[in-house]
């Protein structure tokens, strides 16, 4: 039984990556079902207060990660660390190759997947993966792709085509493409592709990646999802003033 914690209504799993990396060995053992591995962070949790589909997925998962240092200080101590999609797709990335596993990777242009699985095959020599595809899908090719995947009988399915489109294609597709495990892991395969650099690692355990990305890209700063991140901190604050009042 997983522990969680909720952020504005959203389940937040309090479990750090050690224990998510033995429940999806034990996902991966038994294939008793599609699991669904999602990731909240400010944006994201402020967006499924309105978004019905986006709210119903993150309920719906089978754990849900804390990606995002807004989740983590919304939750007072609560949650100790931040679980970032792409450090878990690098950690279970190496798992398959140490296990024998096959991953799928969709997600990304097809010329970022492309080089994603190329990196991947420098990486991880003993890396077998099960296909890639990219993740700019019509509505019409939705159930061709999700088809072929389940006919590749992955271990483990990485889906990077960001929020929300990851998670209604997950909750549509995750039962006919078969994968005991599916983990949404958004802009991962851009970094895997060298297309995005992160952070340096002092940055991010500092939870400064979000400052790092924004002097990278300053239009960030006038995003939906930035106002989105702002919206949250602010109901975030109040909501703590009204529990210590």
């Amino acid at each position: 039984m997983t522990r969680r914690h909720a952020i504005m209504g959203i389940p937040v799993n309090k479990e750090g990556m050690a224990p998510l990396l033995e429940q999806i060995e034990a996902w991966v053992t038994h294939r008793d079902a599609a699991r669904i591995v999602l990731s909240a962070n400010a944006a994201k949790v402020y967006a499924a207060r309105t978004d019905v589909e986006l709210r119903t997925g993150l309920l719906a998962a089978d754990w849900v990660l804390p990606d995002g240092m807004g989740v983590v200080w919304a939750s007072a101590g609560v949650l100790s660390e931040r679980l970032a999609g792409c450090d878990v797709a690098e950690a279970l990335l190496a798992r398959c190759a140490e296990r024998g596993w096959r991953p799928y990777l969709l997600g990304g242009r097809p010329e970022v997947i492309a080089q994603a699985v190329t990196v991947l095959a420098a990486r991880h020599p003993h890396l077998r993966l099960a296909g890639h595809h990219h993740g700019y899908l019509t509505q019409e090719m939705e159930m061709g792709v999700a088809e072929s995947i389940g006919k590749s009988a992955p271990d483990i399915l990485l889906i990077g085509m960001g929020s929300p489109r990851q998670e209604r294609f997950l909750d549509r597709w995750a039962q006919t493409m078969g994968a005991p495990c599916n983990v949404a892991v958004g802009g991962t395969f851009d970094v895997l592709a060298g297309r995005v650099k992160r952070a340096p690692v002092a940055v991010q355990k500092h939870g400064l990646e979000w400052l790092w990305r924004s002097l990278l890209q300053p239009q960030r700063v006038l995003s939906k999802r930035s106002l989105r991140t702002l919206l949250f901190a602010v109901m975030s604050v109040i909501d703590r003033l009204k529990n210590s009042s």
